[in-house]
């Protein structure tokens, strides 16, 4: 049997995706977060069904690792499972790559100008704004307090 390439591969999982595909990776998209402007709607039902054969694909990579970390029986099963996740990982970025693509062609503007761009409930083609996400403000806020404390800790040091 003929080995498919990148693109037939990726063209038959996407073909494969139905509309209940769709509509679990839309029940998946979260609001936006209020460092994130919203750019436009996401109409298109092409670019729909990319991001859910993306999500779709990234699923069984995530699968296939955890049965190589529990279900292999040897090392040589380790990385034969492991290589088809990142096989998989690799076919699904694609996916991700080619949807964002077509939501900048879609959305237009500011969608090619953004650097961090993300797709929030009811299709939301969102930008990050500058601010870091909470999670992150919270690690840089205990970095930037440490860095202080040492530079602190340093000046006292310097001037005994």
């Amino acid at each position: 049997m003929k080995e498919l390439s990148v693109i037939e591969e990726l063209q038959q999982e996407y073909d494969a995706v139905n509309d209940a595909d769709v509509r679990r990776a839309e029940r998946n998209l979260g609001p936006p977060g209020e460092n994130e402007k919203p750019l436009g709607m996401i109409h298109s039902e092409a670019i729909r069904k990319l991001w859910a054969t993306g999500l779709k694909i990234q699923k069984r990579s995530l699968t296939a690792l955890i049965e190589a970390m529990f279900g292999a029986d040897d090392d040589e099963g380790t990385r034969e499972i492991t290589r088809e996740a990142a096989r998989l990982e690799c076919l699904a970025s694609l996916a991700r790559d080619i949807c964002w693509a077509s939501a900048k062609v879609d959305i237009g503007g500011e969608a090619w100008t953004s650097p961090n761009i993300g797709m929030r409930a009811g299709w939301m083609l969102v930008a990050a704004q500058s601010k870091p996400p909470r999670a992150l403000a919270g690690l840089l806020d205990i970095t930037d307090m440490i860095r202080r404390l040492r530079d602190g800790a340093e000046g006292e040091l310097g001037e005994a």
